[in-house]
């Protein structure tokens, strides 16, 4: 059993390293988010005045105007803490974009996005990769 001393900084070097590493999974948490929400195939109507057919309930948002698309951001929190999702856009319309039943217009491309497997197996890949480094 080794008994002695951590380096003095030994802290605040791990949490540097894992700062780093985290904030690469929520890169890639933000890519696959902008890549759901980019323009894609839909079932849903062609309103006029908009320049491809929308969403249909139960899927994720179209791509219009490149508003939602370009107000995804990740930042860094404190410590290991990042933040992925929309900013800078109404707070009553990204709640409704959640929140709100499919039918009456929600799509919950956060909730869609984070809650799925391959997200998190592309995250855990980013953390690996920025570990063995």
């Amino acid at each position: 059993m080794w008994i002695g001393k951590l380096y003095p900084d030994a802290p605040k070097l791990i949490e540097a390293h894992l700062a780093k590493a985290i904030g690469k999974a929520a890169d890639v948490a933000a890519d696959i988010l902008d890549e759901s929400v980019a323009l894609h195939f839909t079932t849903g109507r062609q309103w006029k005045g908009l320049p491809h057919p929308s969403s249909g309930p139960g899927e994720l948002p179209q791509e219009q105007s490149g508003t939602l698309r370009n107000s995804i951001k990740f930042y860094h929190v404190e410590k290991t803490r990042w933040h992925v999702g929309f900013t800078g856009l109404d707070e009553r319309y990204l709640r409704h974009l959640e929140f709100a039943p499919p039918e009456m217009g929600g799509r919950a491309p956060l909730s869609t996005v984070m809650m799925d497997r391959i997200t998190h197996d592309q995250m855990a890949a980013a953390i690996e990769r920025e570990s063995q480094l």
